[in-house]
């Protein structure tokens, strides 16, 4: 038990002082180097949570120096697994440490970055009701709401277009059902266009007033 111990205090020491003066690299080959060892539970560590802290500290920090090097995919299962070990902790644990909030803009902006507007903009807002004292998360929320009414106006014009040159291209054909049909389709995806626009500006319009309050 004391030999673990003082190992793990030892390469936690060692990572702590890496995380601030070496390189995300360093960093991520030493802690790769050590997870065997570091994902073991410690004989005794059920009486002191401190080096579960600890762990977690790491692991935190591990992740972000994977965000950094814009290693999305790992940075998101090693961000995904801090959060999960975060919930053994209190509230009150998880509010003290900045490294909690850390993690979840992270995975935030790890979704933007693979693209998935629609995830990351859900995660902002569960940050943003979370610490609704950051305006950055506002900014972002704004930002992911402009993209997505960009993102979803460019398909259903798309998919308008495409059943309305089919109705045009119909009108002198035998084929009335299929007429109606890519009509009705078409002015559907027009109402829809219309629908989305006023529920984007809506949004935007709270956001907004949230950010200037």
């Amino acid at each position: 038990m004391y030999q673990d111990l003082t190992k793990f205090n030892h390469i936690y020491t060692y990572l702590l002082a890496l995380s601030k003066k070496g390189s995300n690299l360093d960093y991520i080959e030493c802690f790769r180097e050590n997870f065997v060892f570091l994902d073991r539970k410690v004989e005794g560590e059920e009486h002191d949570s401190s080096i579960t802290r600890k762990r977690l500290i790491l692991l935190s920090n591990y992740a972000d120096k994977l965000y950094q090097i814009e290693d999305y995919k790992e940075a998101e299962h090693a961000t995904r697994k801090a959060l999960d070990q975060f919930n053994f902790l209190t509230e009150n644990e998880r509010t003290s440490t900045n490294l909690y909030q850390l993690m979840l803009f992270n995975l935030a902006k790890i979704a933007y970055k693979l693209n998935d507007i629609d995830t990351s903009f859900s995660r902002f807002k569960r940050l943003y009701e979370l610490y609704p004292e950051k305006g950055e998360y506002l900014k972002w929320l704004l930002m992911l709401n402009h993209h997505k009414k960009r993102k979803y106006r460019f398909v259903l014009v798309v998919m308008a277009g495409v059943f309305l040159a089919a109705t045009v291209l119909l009108i002198d054909k035998a084929y009335p059902v299929l007429f109606y049909c890519t009509s009705i389709l078409s002015f559907l995806c027009m109402v829809v266009i219309v629908f989305l626009e006023y529920k984007f500006f809506q949004t935007k319009n709270i956001l907004e007033k949230k950010a200037s309050s």
